[in-house]
């Protein structure tokens, strides 16, 4: 069984369930487009530089996310320092910028 598909760019797009606050784009957001933006090149095997976010709080505002290339390495890159901390089963030190622990997914459990 072939599987055809267009020959076109397929940028994901991820729903946000919160208002578009003064156009400002989390980090978070873009970094959970370039996963799609992994995924999505890794299965269908072509590339993808952009995604959307659709802000369902704010009228379904349609916003367009380029994804540079040197980004989406990043991604990877912490993807697998993810891995070798569950691998590990420890967690990473802490930094001594509080500025940085706006954005951490350990920032409620980390120790200081």
């Amino acid at each position: 069984m072939k599987c055809y598909y267009l020959k076109m760019e397929t940028p994901p797009r991820s729903i946000i369930n919160s208002p578009n606050t003064k156009d400002k784009l989390f980090n978070t957001y873009k970094t959970q487009l370039a996963c799609y933006v992994w995924l999505i090149e890794d299965n269908f095997n072509r590339p993808v530089n952009r995604g959307y976010l659709v802000y369902t709080r704010s009228k379904s505002k349609l916003v367009n996310v380029e994804l540079e290339e040197a980004f989406k390495q990043d991604v990877k890159e912490k993807a697998a320092a993810i891995i070798r901390i569950i691998d590990k089963n420890q967690f990473p030190k802490a930094t001594p910028y509080k500025k940085r622990c706006i954005e951490c997914t350990y920032r409620n459990i980390c120790i200081k």
